[in-house]
């Protein structure tokens, strides 16, 4: 099983090859792309764990994939950035 540092570590690596500078010159990457580079199944608990330690910051507390269900897309946060603020894990 990885652990929740190595989980961490691996959204820290894909924010530095696959991030762009933000206004702020900080490594960012929206959600939806971010989904698409990892194959984590408990990606929101990591960025949680990560934004609580100050390694990243996205607005809101959770962010949801858009899916479509019954026929319809709910509101999906993939175009939200994940900002970069560390790469030392606590």
């Amino acid at each position: 099983m990885i652990s929740l540092e190595e989980q961490i570590q691996s959204i820290i690596d894909i924010l530095k090859e696959h991030g762009q500078p933000n206004s702020d010159g900080k490594q960012s990457i929206t959600f939806g792309e971010l989904l698409g580079k990892t194959h984590s199944d408990a990606l929101n608990m990591t960025l949680r764990k990560a934004k609580k330690k100050g390694i990243l910051t996205f607005d809101g507390e959770i962010l949801m994939q858009g899916r479509v269900v019954s026929g319809r897309t709910p509101e999906a946060d993939n175009d939200i950035p994940i900002v970069l603020l560390s790469e030392e894990i606590k």
